[in-house]
This record gives structure tokens, sequence and C-alpha cells, in this order.
């Protein structure tokens, strides 16, 4: 089990010997000091909490920490922690008062505070920051769902009659490409709580047993591996194959650039293959090309369906959704090139609706982030001594941007 008096920085175990005397609390705020979102999402407490704060603290804890410090060669607050062992009962003397999982906020905004509630215990508001600040992480992926959503919106209320279809627009192919194991499952979490399409399997555990009230869904895929173990002879075998095997699936998607993708879209949009497909009886067929520059290749795929006169219909808005055909593309996408597809499909050229096109991202979602994305600080705002509060704040002429808020939050 982790110990979770080690998570924290190396500078932080001498912190209690330099507060001055007679403090009896500290409270702390944590913010986003700006970065690339004007609004963002707030998300994740609720597991550091379950999963690290809500842990007993254990004599055993302690040692294995202090011996840690010792070897490491910083000081260690042996006293103070099995106080909170002894006295305490292993529990952590700390209030986090916060806004909701969910919820939107601006830049600025206060978004969580840190107090302790035992005046013996005031060092431990620093000590815990360490931990409290990996929110950025599900917080940036949250908010960069939400940045994708809101420009698929734009494009979805102009062009589509299925507004619950957006949910499934944008998927998380993330886990492989995520840093760990846990990254994987918070960052696929915070995810959902924009979208509902995932292939982050691993997310679902903490789904169930932190945030219920998020649920993740996929569908059948092929992989390269699968196609390819056919040979390139077997290659229209096995999407023959392929499709008979899932047909009582509502939806499949099949990875067709292994070998020559035009020729492999033209086999699934001709003779018996867009006979079935097109039929009641079989699965809305997505076309996942992988590689090359997006928008040539899906004009090329749309250039086949459309000669080989694949079904389509007009919805209300005047804009074609094919019957039984979708095309998803899931090779280093970002909210630009997202953009940059749907721009130059769904127009009065193309009259393709956005329903048509889904999109997949991995390593740009849950990777091409770090903390200053979005600037995110925890920051000591107010100090109880002797039974008087002080403000405490920072105010670096170097940089105006790092000032800090004064007092309690």
């Amino acid at each position: 089990m982790t110990n979770i008096i080690n998570l924290t920085d190396s500078y932080k175990l001498s912190h209690w010997k330099q507060y001055p005397k007679g403090t009896e609390k500290i409270h702390s705020y944590m913010s986003s000091r700006g970065g690339e979102y004007e609004e963002m999402v707030f998300f994740g407490l609720k597991y550091y909490i379950g999963k690290y704060l809500s842990k007993k603290i254990l004599q055993e804890d302690v040692l294995e920490a202090s011996k840690l410090a010792i070897c490491h060669g910083v000081p260690f607050n042996q006293e103070g922690w099995e106080y909170i062992v002894n006295d305490l009962g292993g529990k952590l003397p700390i209030e986090v008062k916060s806004i909701k999982e969910g919820e939107t906020f601006k830049q600025h905004q206060v978004i969580l505070t840190i107090e302790n509630t035992d005046d013996k215990c005031a060092w431990l508001v620093g000590w815990i920051e360490t931990l409290i600040m990996k929110l950025w992480y599900p917080i940036t992926i949250a908010s960069k769902s939400r940045a994708v959503k809101e420009m698929l919106k734009g494009y979805w209320d102009r062009t589509s009659d299925n507004p619950e279809g957006i949910e499934f627009a944008f998927h998380n192919f993330g886990d492989r490409g995520s840093s760990s194991v846990e990254s994987a499952a918070i960052g696929g979490v915070a995810h959902l709580t924009q979208f509902k399409g995932t292939d982050n399997f691993n997310c679902l555990n903490l789904v169930k047993e932190y945030y219920p009230e998020y649920q993740g869904f996929s569908i059948v895929a092929s992989e390269h591996s699968t196609v390819t173990s056919w040979g390139r002879e077997g290659e229209f075998d096995f999407y023959e194959n392929y499709l008979e095997t899932f047909k009582d699936k509502p939806m499949i998607a099949c990875v067709m650039d292994s070998y020559d993708i035009y020729k492999a879209v033209d086999f699934v949009a001709i003779g018996k293959m867009k006979d079935k497909i097109e039929s009641n009886d079989y699965p809305i067929f997505v076309i996942r090309p992988d590689s090359g520059e997006p928008i040539e290749v899906i004009g090329k795929i749309l250039e086949i369906l459309k000669n080989n006169r694949v079904k389509w219909r007009r919805n209300s808005k005047g804009f074609i959704v094919y019957q039984k055909y979708r095309i998803i593309w899931g090779d280093g996408v970002t909210l630009e090139q997202i953009d940059a597809v749907l721009s130059y499909f769904c127009n009065d050229y193309y009259e393709l609706s956005a329903e048509n096109f889904a999109f997949g991202s991995g390593g740009d979602l849950m990777q091409n982030i770090n903390r200053d994305t979005c600037k995110f600080a925890i920051k000591a705002s107010a100090i109880k001594v002797n039974g008087e509060w002080r403000d405490v704040y920072k105010d670096p002429i170097t940089d105006p941007g790092k000032k800090s808020l004064r007092g309690r939050q």
C-alpha cells in the first residue's frame, strides 16, 4: 500500500521548522493563473481524497518515511506524524473545500481551499500540496475535452439532427500513450466528463469506484495486426469475415490503410459487401483511415463512396448523412485538425453533416499537456499565529502574473 507520507516534495520535509513560532493554522488555495482555456472543468478531487487522503496513517508508515528522510539528507517531523497516529487515530486533520466536480470555472477563480483543523498540524497543509496539485492533470484533460466539444457543437448544431451523437464524436485512444496505469485511468475518466466514447478500458474500474455518474462505451473495432494476420492476399477475406462475425452489432469500425486504403474502401462499398452493409441485417460500417494527410485521404474516400452510390439522405437542415457508412480519423488528432476537417467537409460544396465523422485522440489528449497548460498553482494565503490571522501572499516584481491572493478564500 502507498505510504501517503512520502507523497510530497523533499523540500517540504523541513518546512515545519520554518513557520513562525506559535503557528496554529495555514490556509491555502488552488487556482489557474491563466493558460490555454478561458473556462475549465473541475475534476479529480474525489479520487485523490478517496484513494490517498482518507487512508489512516500507521506507525509503520512513519518509521518508513523517517528512514527515507534520514538517508535522503532532510529532517523529518517524527513527533508531528506520531501525534497524528497516536492522538488523531491516523486521520489527517485537514479540511478541503472545493467547487463541485464537473463544474466549470474561469481563470484566477479559487477552486479549492485547504486548511488544517488541529492547531498542532498547520505544517500538514503544505505537506499535502504536492498530492493535491496533481488535480492539474484530470482538470486539464477534462478542459481540453470540453474545448473540443464546444467546437464540435458548432458544427453539429448547424449540420445535424442528432444532438446525442456528439457524445461519441471524440473518442479516447489514450491508454497506451499515457505515462502510467494511474494517469491513464484518471485521465480517462476526466475525458468522460464531456464524452461517452472511449477505448480506455482501464478507466472503467475507477469510474465504478469513484465516479458512477459517468459512463464510457465503445464498439467492436479491428487493428492492423488483425487485418494483416490474414496476409496481403487475404485482406478482403478479412473484411468479409469481420462483417459476418459481428453482424449482430449496431456499429463496427475497421482500420483500412494496412496496404491500399482506396482499394479497401472500394471493396466494402461495392457489390455484395455494399449490399450487406446497407441492409438492415448488418451494422453501420465505420471506415478508419490511419495515415496520410486527413483532408486529402478523407476526400478520396468520399469520392469513392460517391462513385459507388452508397445510400444517403438529407436531414432537416439540408446536409447529407450516409445511411450505413461513417469515417473516424484517429491519427495525430488535435482540436485544430478536427476543426480543419469539419470546416472543409461540412460546407456548401460537400454538404456533409458532422455526424458522418468521428475522431479519436490519444497522445494529444492525454499527454500533450502539463501543469502550465492552465498555469495551476496552490498558494498559502493566510496564517494564524498565536490566535491572530495574517495575510500571506507573494508579489514578485519580475512576474506580476504570479501575484497571489491574500487572506482566507
